[in-house]
């Protein structure tokens, strides 16, 4: 998923390992783990376009607070790590270590994941709530049915009760109902759904 950057100076020319090194190899460790969690998170038949966001957006997060911490000299994040260097200050040269491995991580989910921005994709947005969506963001084509859905009384109740816990089914019960707009939802929930059923799938038929 994301490429560290190779370990320098693994041996020592006495060949004893530094604390740097070793200390690089801890955060390693760290890293690994974490992107390990992250891989499980968007396994599973249930998930959807919206959690695979969540989790890469949480995890981008997570990587920018560390980076920031690390910067102030504070390694608590990592707590292998903390334990190795105790109450010792941070040494400059770890730090820098520690630095390059997450700014690199940083660039390369960027690079793979760069629409992970949830509030820069109105559709991803509609998905999850269209009631937070406005509708000169949407496509013309669906826009006056938009309005119609919004303002349907019975459908603001069903995506109130429903939402937070499956919003691909409330969607495909708004198929009959408000089409174009449920279609234009879905074609990022449905890949993603145990609920890609053959009677699903035919009545999406884009």
């Amino acid at each position: 998923m994301a490429t560290l950057p190779p370990r320098r100076h693994l041996i020592s020319p006495s060949l004893e390992v530094s604390q740097t090194t070793r200390s690089t190899v801890i955060l390693e460790r760290h890293v690994f783990e974490a992107l390990n969690g992250l891989n499980r998170q968007l396994q599973g038949p249930d998930t959807t376009i919206i959690m695979h966001t969540d989790a890469i957006k949480a995890f981008l997060d997570k990587l920018a607070l560390w980076k920031r911490k690390v910067e102030r000299g504070n390694v608590a994040s990592f707590q292998r790590l903390n334990e190795v260097i105790g109450e010792e200050p941070l040494a400059e040269e770890l730090q820098q270590e520690i630095k390059e491995h997450l700014i690199i991580l940083q660039e390369e989910f960027k690079r793979y994941f760069h629409e992970t921005d949830i509030n820069e994709n109105v559709q991803l947005t509609l998905a999850r709530n269209p009631f937070r969506c406005t509708v000169d963001e949407l496509p013309d084509d669906i826009q006056e049915e938009f309005l119609e859905l919004i303002n349907n009384t019975a459908a603001k109740e069903e995506f109130q009760e429903q939402q937070q816990f499956n919003s691909s089914n409330c969607w495909v019960k708004m198929l009959s109902a408000f089409p174009k707009t449920s279609k234009f939802a879905l074609k990022v929930l449905i890949p993603f759904h145990p609920l890609t059923s053959v009677k699903v799938v035919s009545r999406l038929s884009w």
